[in-house]
């Protein structure tokens, strides 16, 4: 089971199938219960696709948003907004870009990764609401913190976190890294009032604290990593 969300008293997850009914393995479905029962409340198959495990699902303004299988046994995969109380589909755009990742929604706007830049999507609608940084590639999935919106591009030659109005898409800054062995990945960790904190992926775990205001750096922190300690004969 993916991690499970809740809204409202009840409880929505992406699982396979063996806990609720009987039937193929390898099946997959959305399913929703009640938080102080269990009880099942409704669910979506997948029609059977073994490679179509529903992404982590958000719960948000009514709505359980989540990428995933054709529900009607298409090929093709689809970003969805399926209604809270009895899993109808309310919209759903195609799936360009995979993730597996738990997309954030604030203030009726759900944010995606895109081939070329990142897009916002009304909640109510599916429809566009902005796209911005059309030249960028490689987007991780956004992180949305009272009002902006930070991603980073992963691309060579190097990587760059970058801030947006999330209302508008409107840049407000970007901090770039050299791609290089003391930079050979890094993501946006976590927001606070003051900074946007940064993981750096290597032996040794960097920590970087930017300036949420303007992206400059205010601090950074090794955390090294303990050594591989090989148990001799006794």
């Amino acid at each position: 089971m993916q991690s499970p969300a809740v809204m409202d008293g009840t409880v929505y997850a992406s699982v396979r199938i063996g806990v609720y009914d009987a039937g193929d393995a390898q099946h997959t479905a959305l399913i929703a219960v009640d938080a102080e029962t269990g009880e099942k409340r409704w669910r979506v198959d997948s029609d059977g696709l073994s490679s179509g495990l529903f992404s982590p699902v958000v719960a948000a303004d009514g709505a359980i948003f989540t990428s995933g299988p054709d529900i009607d046994g298409g090929t093709k995969n689809w970003w969805y907004a399926f209604d809270g109380d009895d899993g109808t589909v309310r919209w759903r755009r195609p799936l360009k870009t995979d993730t597996k990742e738990t997309l954030p929604v604030a203030d009726g706007r759900l944010y995606l990764p895109r081939e070329k830049g990142v897009q916002a999507l009304d909640t109510a609608t599916g429809k566009t609401v902005w796209t911005a940084l059309p030249r960028v590639n490689t987007t991780s999935t956004p992180i949305v913190s009272d009002g902006t919106l930070f991603v980073t591009e992963e691309n060579p030659p190097g990587m760059t976190i970058i801030a947006l109005d999330a209302a508008t898409g409107d840049e407000y800054w970007r901090t770039a890294y050299p791609s290089s062995d003391d930079y050979p990945s890094l993501d946006v960790g976590a927001v606070d009032d003051e900074h946007v904190y940064i993981q750096i992926h290597k032996s040794d775990a960097d920590i970087i604290a930017l300036s949420r205001n303007d992206g400059s750096e205010r601090w950074r922190a090794s955390i090294p990593q303990p050594p591989n300690k090989t148990k001799g004969p006794s």
